[in-house]
């Protein structure tokens, strides 16, 4: 849904206004739509990333004592635990409206250590500070997956096959999510910013779908004889051009009518399987 908040300005004969506009975008997205999404998969990737650097940072705290003598490096600095979400694997939401996260990381503690590949699953909820300019991660949990070795495996087979006794299944292994930690947000700058023009009203989730309220200014130009909408967020700008806008409305329109087909056959298929009195 596509409203503009504040007066147009169009261009004669090209029917595209010419000045900024602010509008208000609802929508939702599904497991689908966020695996095959370039734009959502990255947005989650650096969420991700944020969230697990702050666990090695705290773990590294302990483990060199800077808990206690204060931190020997900058968060900035090249020597500072470094986290690379590499891809994503999948995105559930459980009956809690929780998002899980599975997919797998690079991290590395130090500039002295090596990078270490690994997988990761993480249930968190979506959340928003600074009055929507700002995403981040709520109560973010990590996966503790427990699993009976191969090795085990193996012996346990090979013991019942000399004993003529039946082979066990492999158990199914164990998943226990453990917090990450819950700090207390004093400043607004806690999270991704989404820069100005943009503001999140609202994000939930809700019967398997991530469901969004946005604000955002869209800034029209023209370039190579192409006319466009440009939405910027700090780290990138994303131009979506006339053509595409133009098959995107022509798209929604037909999915809209063909929900509308479908309701109304359910509707009399209801109607001639119920009985009359």
């Amino acid at each position: 849904l596509l409203s503009p908040l504040n007066p147009v300005r169009y261009k004669k004969r090209s029917h595209l206004f010419d000045t900024p506009v602010t509008v208000k975008v609802v929508g939702s997205f599904n497991r689908r739509d966020i695996l095959n999404s370039k734009l959502l998969d990255a947005g989650l990737r650096r969420l991700v990333g944020r969230a697990l650097r702050v666990r090695v940072r705290t773990f590294r705290d302990y483990a060199q004592g800077d808990l206690f003598l204060g931190r020997s490096y900058e968060i900035n600095s090249d020597d500072a635990p470094r986290v690379e979400v590499d891809r994503l694997e999948n995105v559930e939401f459980d009956s809690q409206d929780r998002v899980i996260i599975t997919g797998r990381a690079k991290v590395r503690a130090s500039s002295e250590s090596q990078q270490v590949a690994n997988g990761f699953k993480l249930r968190t909820r979506i959340g928003t500070t600074g009055g929507g300019r700002y995403i981040r991660l709520e109560d973010p949990e990590l996966a503790l997956l427990v699993e009976c070795p191969k090795a085990w495996e193996r012996n346990v087979k090979w013991t019942c096959k000399r004993l003529g006794l039946p082979e066990p299944q492999r158990p199914a292994p164990i998943v226990a999510f453990i917090p990450l930690g819950r700090r207390r947000v004093d400043s607004k700058d806690k999270g991704f910013d989404l820069g100005t023009d943009n503001c999140i009203e609202e994000i939930f989730v809700k019967d398997g779908r991530l469901r969004f309220r946005l604000k955002a200014v869209l800034r029209p130009g023209r370039f190579l004889g192409s006319n466009y909408v440009a939405f910027s967020v700090p780290v990138r700008t994303f131009l979506v051009t006339r053509d595409r806008i133009r098959n995107g409305v022509k798209s929604a329109r037909a999915k809209k009518r063909k929900a509308r087909e479908s309701e109304r056959k359910a509707r009399d298929r209801f109607k001639a399987e119920t009985p009359s009195e």
